[in-house]
């Protein structure tokens, strides 16, 4: 493998400045916009993310996976309880998540607790999936090793069909997952690595006013 000179990459980092008086008073709204933004830049998958989990030794686990609903509560995605990422956070339900969008030099990093979505939630997802999606998932062991990619296509079919001309549920062994945020980080690249960067930390409930909605208390950080 040759020698690659990583400081020699050429990169082109955004001169806009980003303030504090930019940014909404919401981390949700905030990351609304930014998402927004990657949609209407044409971003690649831009709602693709890192999610890392720790196991039961302290051994950390990332992946990439799809963010698929946003709303109040957190960020949701889905996965076999079976699998890799949902053992990791019956250990520790501690989770982070990371948005990276190149073309716009920017990122999100979201802390949080992850908790399933009920059941119903689940199979309402489920339901709105094309049926061959609905299928595969209905087909597949996640993580567990196969022979070969036969195996995988032979599994398929035979769901399909068993399955051919009925209605599919969701299986008891695969659902939904909220991560509910204490902690944001949105990062916008600078030029000679001067980059802005704000925290958003959920404050503590006694330092709420009675009545108070939700507040989050914002910080700059050093590049």
């Amino acid at each position: 493998m040759p020698n690659i000179d990583l400081q020699s990459v050429p990169s082109d980092p955004l001169e806009r400045v980003l303030n504090h008086e930019d940014l909404h008073l919401d981390p949700f709204n905030q990351f609304k916009k930014w998402m927004d933004k990657a949609w209407h830049e044409g971003v690649f998958e831009p709602t693709a993310m890192c999610l890392a989990t720790t196991d039961a030794q302290g051994q950390p686990h990332n992946r990439m996976l799809n963010l698929k609903t946003l709303d109040d509560k957190g960020f949701v995605f889905f996965t076999h309880y079976n699998s890799p990422k949902a053992q990791d956070l019956v250990h520790n339900p501690k989770a982070s998540i990371l948005f990276y969008w190149p073309q716009l030099k920017r990122q999100v990093r979201i802390e949080g607790i992850v908790e399933k979505i009920s059941p119903e939630e689940s199979q309402s997802f489920f339901t709105s999936q094309p049926f061959e999606t609905q299928l595969a998932l209905l087909s597949s062991h996640q993580s567990e090793p196969v022979p070969g990619r036969k195996t995988i296509e032979l599994n398929f079919l035979l769901t399909q069909a068993e399955q051919q001309g009925s209605k599919l549920h969701c299986p008891d062994t695969w659902g939904g997952y909220c991560l509910k945020p204490h902690l944001f980080e949105f990062l916008q690249r600078r030029a000679h690595q001067m980059d802005d960067r704000f925290v958003y930390q959920k404050a503590a409930k006694n330092n709420l006013a009675s009545g108070h909605a939700e507040h989050w208390l914002i910080s700059r950080l050093a590049p």
